[in-house]
């Protein structure tokens, strides 16, 4: 893997989606599995409800850590809630760089929740 990169993701849904405990936790549960195959010391790091506001919508954060092939990395997801879209923004990074990313991270995220 190269030092970070970032995914968006869009697919339609069959009813409006909100964020209460079992959505909240079948997306952590999304998160813990998109890690490769591999990889060791998976570990929930954070998950955050509202952390930024996208453009007036909810959103939902789930960061995972994790090693592979002895690199620390971390996988940040953002989750706005869209009008009839599920939505996601990604983020996977090397742990050292992770200050260094998140800026144009929730910028891209910004322009995509419309």
């Amino acid at each position: 893997m190269s030092q970070a990169r970032a995914e968006i993701e869009q697919s339609p849904l069959p009813v409006p989606q909100v964020f209460d405990e079992p959505t909240m936790k079948a997306l952590q549960e999304k998160v813990l599995a998109s890690v490769p195959k591999g990889s060791q010391d998976v570990t929930l790091v954070s998950e955050q409800k509202d952390p930024v506001t996208l453009n007036g919508h909810e959103t939902y954060e789930v960061t995972v850590a994790y090693k592979f092939y002895g690199q620390d990395f971390q996988i940040s997801v953002l989750y706005p809630i869209c009008r009839a879209t599920s939505c996601g923004s990604a983020l996977w990074q090397r742990r050292r760089t992770t200050t260094r990313f998140i800026k144009p991270f929730v910028a891209a995220s910004f322009r995509f929740a419309d």
